[in-house]
């Protein structure tokens, strides 16, 4: 839908023709005497460059609307999933400086804690523990 909607907006200022005048047929000959276009029909065919300038744009921004909000609602489904069909889930992150990470993932039911950083990623301890206190 998105696609037609922008066909139509896009093509739409292309197909519109302005008719020429049509010359004289050749066996008569006349001289005419050229005036400038009355205000009115200036005026008019302005407007009607502006309108179709602004309905281009408005076109345009609708499309660029709708490619994020399909482009998020597609990521966003994406990472959603991403988590329940792995064995290795990453269960939160957070950020310790801009440069590095601290991860808790989860494989195969066990929980373990890492940090990453731009020269390695570390393990810095399983945790077993909070299993066994989520029982009590």
């Amino acid at each position: 839908m998105a696609w037609k909607l922008f066909l139509i907006l896009f093509f739409v200022p292309l197909l519109a023709e302005e008719k020429a005048p049509e010359p004289p047929p050749p066996h008569v000959v006349e001289e005419e005497v050229v005036t400038p276009p009355q205000v009115h029909e200036t005026t008019e065919s302005y407007e009607a460059a502006f309108i179709k300038t602004i309905v281009v744009l408005v076109g345009l921004l609708v499309l660029i609307i709708l490619t994020i909000w399909m482009f998020k609602k597609i990521s966003h489904g994406r990472l959603k999933t991403f988590n329940v069909l792995k064995s290795v889930k990453i269960l939160e992150k957070r950020p310790l400086s801009p440069k590095s990470m601290l991860y808790l993932i989860e494989v195969s039911g066990k929980q373990v804690l890492i940090a990453e950083s731009q020269l390695e990623v570390r393990k810095i301890t399983s945790l077993d523990y909070l299993e066994k206190d989520e029982n009590l």
